[in-house]
């Protein structure tokens, strides 16, 4: 584990409910290439790997697909820009200790998109078989903030880059 007093520990874990791995990811130490570190533990081969920095854009959850990939979500606040998330997908195989991670991005959104400081993401499937991800933010006990559940259905095969409607 890292020995850097920057660290402040781990932002999220998540399971592999094919490998049994915890991953674990901190919110934004990162690696001599400036990529988000991340580790796996409790596999037969663990060990630090790196997810790619995206446009500034830190860990805040990540969730287990039941095909044993991850769901990883990520937020940026630039007071310039407003609130930002993602949500990337990484493919179970790309799991592997030293490995640098790009994984596919599923929603980009803005503010203009009513999200707002996005913290945690659960998965799940629904009686259709579709993977549907929940979502929810803190208020932080701030008025400028709220607390949201937003929940989606992963289109096979597509990202989403999401807009606001023009209705």
């Amino acid at each position: 584990m890292p020995q850097s007093r920057s660290f402040g520990g781990f932002s999220t874990l998540g399971i592999d409910p094919l490998k049994g791995a915890v991953v674990a990811f901190s919110e934004s130490l990162t690696d001599k290439n400036g990529n988000l570190q991340a580790w796996l533990i409790g596999v037969p081969a663990p060990g630090p790997f790196s997810l790619k920095r995206l446009e500034g854009f830190d860990v805040t959850d990540a969730a287990a697909l039941p095909d044993g990939g991850l769901i990883v979500l990520e937020r940026r606040f630039p007071y310039s820009e407003g609130i930002k998330m993602r949500i990337r997908r990484i493919v179970a195989n790309d799991l592997k200790p030293g490995a640098t991670i790009t994984g596919d991005v599923l929603l980009d959104a803005t503010d203009a998109l009513n999200i707002d400081n996005m913290e945690g993401i659960a998965v799940h499937r629904s009686a259709a078989r579709e993977t549907i991800l929940t979502l929810i933010s803190d208020d932080n006990y701030s008025a400028l903030q709220r607390t949201l559940l937003m929940q989606f259905a992963v289109p096979e095969g597509k990202p989403v880059l999401a807009e606001p409607s023009t209705r």
